[in-house]
């Protein structure tokens, strides 16, 4: 009887063990489609606009300038008309890849799409002039990076790229991220090369840069009004 008692009154536990790696794996791949351009890896719109935000907020925060530069391959659709797709394809990889070597740890370089890519800097000290000269100075060096000609593995020549770049500097109590990507773009479609762009009440300053198909940079300056982008 107390052998019977004994038995009884043992306890079984059951344990289930399960791999929950795969699941964290196609979460990870889930999340990585959703914020990252599969392309060339790097941020997408959706990722960059997060980060500006922030930007913008850390900046209003901490009372320095940042700023946003636009990218823009000149010719691209031509690229892709005449040499085909999978040229272009590899052209904008290899563009990637060499602008990361002029992006700072705490910067974000993004593909917003097609062939613009966005570079975001964030703390370029509190002096308007000083974060324009810092911002310039990224932007010759985005262009010294591409001015070497490119193989994209086609059997084809050697390719050359011309550069349209668009710097707005922001210090965080102007505008929103949309919005700063928006002037920034109107400036761009409406003056062409916009590199700088600073401002003063309803009047913005934009410097006006490029490479030519020399390789040469080329820069003027003229006002916009913000509003109207004349």
């Amino acid at each position: 009887g107390d052998q019977q008692d004994a038995e009884e009154g043992r306890r079984f536990h059951i344990v289930v063990v399960q791999d929950i790696s795969q699941r964290r794996q196609t979460e990870e791949d889930l999340r990585y489609l959703a914020y990252n351009d599969l392309l060339t890896g790097l941020p997408n719109r959706r990722l960059l606009m997060d980060r500006l935000e922030q930007a913008v907020a850390a900046s209003a925060r901490h009372h320095h300038w940042g700023a946003v530069l636009l990218l823009d391959l000149d010719h691209f659709k031509t690229l892709n008309e005449t040499r085909g797709h999978d040229a272009g394809d590899r052209l904008l990889h290899h563009v990637a890849a060499r602008l990361r070597a002029c992006t700072g740890s705490g910067d974000t370089l993004a593909r917003q799409g097609g062939d613009e890519f966005v570079l975001l800097l964030g703390d370029l000290g509190a002096c308007t002039e000083g974060a324009a000269a810092q911002a310039e100075e990224i932007a010759r060096k985005a262009m010294e990076m591409l001015r070497e000609p490119f193989n994209l593995g086609d059997d084809g020549e050697a390719h050359h790229i011309t550069l349209s770049v668009g710097i707005t500097l922001y210090d965080g109590n102007a505008a929103s991220a949309e919005e700063l990507l928006k002037r920034s773009e109107l400036a761009r479609e409406r003056v062409g090369k916009v590199t700088d762009v600073v401002q003063v009440g309803d009047t913005v300053k934009v410097k006006l840069i490029g490479i030519d198909d020399r390789g040469k940079i080329k820069l003027s300056m003229r006002a916009v009004d913000q509003k109207t982008g004349q």
